[in-house]
């Protein structure tokens, strides 16, 4: 097989394979392309599918199956924030019920009787992060290298 040697495999295929989501995050918030493919013209997502041997989707498999059907990372990211979009228009005619009081205090706010515009809305959201977001203290940098931590993840 082409792509046994780590050398001529594409890095998103590697954290692909290794199930290396927050690897996987890193990537293609920078740019990595999701339908690139490898030697053998497979693309990173199917180094993840399940198999006969692990036949349990992985989560890298799960992040790559999600991107790829929201259309790419950007869509894949603002898919939470465009969701509280539309139940913040449905809530204003009436059609859905704002998130309960036990909500965190950030969408109680979002939702009160005095909405806001839009583009604030919009511009606060901005500043929310949700699961879909990569969280940079999960991958550390040392001598030119990346290495993914084993820290806790953030609740969103």
């Amino acid at each position: 097989m082409a792509d046994d040697f780590m050398g001529q495999m594409p890095p998103l295929h590697l954290a692909a394979m290794h199930s290396r989501p927050n690897m996987i995050r890193f990537l293609l918030s920078r740019g990595a392309a999701l339908h690139a493919t490898n030697s053998d013209g497979q693309p990173a997502e199917q180094k993840a599918a399940p198999s006969r041997f692990f036949p349990v989707p992985s989560d890298a498999y799960i992040l790559l199956r999600d991107v790829r059907l929201a259309g790419g990372w950007q869509r894949y990211v603002k898919a939470p924030r465009k969701s509280l979009l539309v139940l913040r228009e449905l809530c204003a005619r009436g059609r859905a019920a704002p998130p309960s009081t036990r909500s965190t205090a950030l969408l109680a706010a979002l939702f009160d009787s005095a909405p806001l515009p839009k583009p604030i809305f919009w511009h606060v959201l901005g500043y929310w992060r949700s699961s879909c977001d990569f969280d940079p203290s999960v991958v550390l940098k040392a001598n030119g290298r990346l290495y993914e931590t084993t820290l806790p993840a953030r609740s969103p």
